[in-house]
């Protein structure tokens, strides 16, 4: 079994924050209902997208 996809976000800091990607579809946006949530980013909706598998690889849904 492969190991799932990760996501790797570089934060304006210069940080940089490794997610994997272990589900089907993961929810980020500001809420804390999201898969990855970044409250602090005012400037963020609180649902803004989707990342979803497909059989040829992930998407990228807007969810604002």
């Amino acid at each position: 079994m492969e190991p799932p996809a990760e996501l790797v976000i570089l934060r304006p800091d210069g940080t940089t924050l490794v997610r994997p990607l272990a589900r089907s579809v993961v929810r980020i946006g500001r809420s804390s209902d999201n898969d990855i949530s970044f409250p602090e980013e005012m400037d963020l909706p609180r649902q803004h997208l989707a990342l979803e598998r497909t059989p040829s690889g992930w998407t990228v849904r807007d969810l604002n």
